[in-house]
């Protein structure tokens, strides 16, 4: 059924559709496979997390050594794997290693609501700005106003709907943690945003714990 629609579109509205499915799959998985590990921190021991949290990014790390060692595993991945992908990918670690790697130091660094809401930060905003932000028109360091509100307008709703249902904290605590994570993504810094928008936006709401 999906072939026929498609055959019946020019060559560039093909690509257009299969850029827009593409771009849909990966923000779905992005959003699941972010929260997932959070969403079960809520039910599991804080030990029995961090060692199966560790014990999980330890094998995601190794794979990722796996493919870059060894072509023919590499290849059969991205064969495998790639709606889910980035074409840059098939040479740098993949986003999903990067969320493994943030997760565990956010659950390491710092108190598991914190946390989470870092987390949620990134499973929410960063999925909708990449499917909103390339529609926007006013550009900024390579990405859109658009995108960042994109980002910030759902990171708030989540990280207020959490704070005040769930944990109990103060909401400036999800509003400044949502602010820093919509400026690192802005930033669009060198390092991988999947690392560095949960990692900063957690540190910016520890500190902001110790006034608010």
């Amino acid at each position: 059924m999906k072939g026929q629609w498609l055959s019946r579109l020019s060559p560039l509205g093909r690509i257009i559709v299969q850029g827009i499915l593409k771009r849909l799959h990966r923000s779905v998985f992005h959003i699941f496979g972010t929260a997932f590990a959070p969403g079960v921190s809520l039910f599991v021991p804080p030990k029995v997390f961090l060692i199966g949290m560790g014990a999980v990014t330890g094998a995601f790390i190794a794979f990722e050594g796996t493919r870059f060692a060894y072509k023919n595993v590499n290849r059969w991945f991205f064969r495998y794997c790639l709606k889910l992908l980035r074409g840059q990918e098939v040479s740098r670690l993949t986003g999903v290693t990067y969320i493994m790697v943030a997760t565990l130091i956010c659950f390491l660094s710092f108190r598991s609501e914190i946390a989470i809401l870092a987390m949620i930060f990134l499973a929410v905003g960063d999925p909708l700005s990449g499917v909103v932000g390339p529609w926007g028109r006013l550009w900024i360091r390579g990405r859109t106003l658009e995108g960042h509100l994109a980002f910030l307008i759902p990171s708030l709703a989540a990280g207020w709907a959490l704070s005040y249902y769930l944990f109990g904290l103060p909401p400036m605590i999800p509003i400044i943690g949502a602010t820093i994570a919509t400026v690192i993504h802005a930033l669009n810094l060198p390092v991988n945003d999947n690392l560095t928008i949960p990692v900063g936006a957690g540190l910016a709401m520890t500190v902001a714990g110790l006034w608010v």
